[in-house]
């Protein structure tokens, strides 16, 4: 019996991101190690459509729709410089020794947004040992969440615009812009 298509999906266990080092036409991508996004709430997608309507005669007479775009936005606990250099050129300094190390992340304006990929997992699923990935494979960052909160936790948060592969990823279409994963038997970020 196949794998049931359809789970609820409840929290987010793990989550990771690693800068995207090439795309080649016709090969599958390659990317940075993973860099941990500790403390994940939520990963959230929204895809859009583009829809046109033709009318005459005061009525309906056809609508047709495009996939338009694909963002979303990762909300998490903890800052993370290595997060925010996955997603940039900027540099993350790191000197000192006991007990006065450094680590500084500095954002110049000759910096810029480069693109990254972003995976998410929940093993609170239907699947009694298993789980399901979120993953898009290809994105550029649309902005960053950052600072302090009074008397409380600030989260931080990066929001994106997924883009399509120029390569294929094995086992994958040409073009991947998401993909969910449902696992039988839960499959560790990597």
């Amino acid at each position: 019996m196949a794998l049931s298509h359809n789970t609820k999906l409840f929290g987010i266990d793990d989550a990771g991101i690693y800068k995207v080092l090439t795309d080649p036409a016709g090969a599958p991508p390659t990317y940075a190690g993973k860099v941990d996004i500790i403390g994940a709430q939520s990963m959230e997608m929204t895809l859009a459509t583009d829809t046109k309507e033709l009318r005459g005669d005061n009525t309906l007479l056809a609508a047709d729709s495009i996939l338009k775009d694909l963002t979303g936005k990762m909300l998490y606990g903890k800052l993370n410089f290595d997060v925010w250099a996955a997603m940039t050129t900027m540099a993350v300094t790191d000197s000192g020794t006991t007990p006065t190390q450094k680590a500084v992340m500095s954002l110049a304006q000759s910096d810029s947004p480069q693109y990254a990929k972003v995976e998410g997992q929940s093993k609170h699923v239907d699947y009694i040992v298993g789980d399901v990935h979120l993953l898009v494979p290809k994105l550029i960052p649309a902005n960053f969440l950052g600072g302090f909160a009074d008397e409380n936790y600030k989260l931080q948060e990066f929001a994106f615009t997924a883009v399509p592969l120029i390569g294929t990823v094995t086992g994958g279409p040409a073009n991947l812009w998401l993909q969910f994963v449902a696992n039988e038997t839960a499959v560790a970020i990597v």
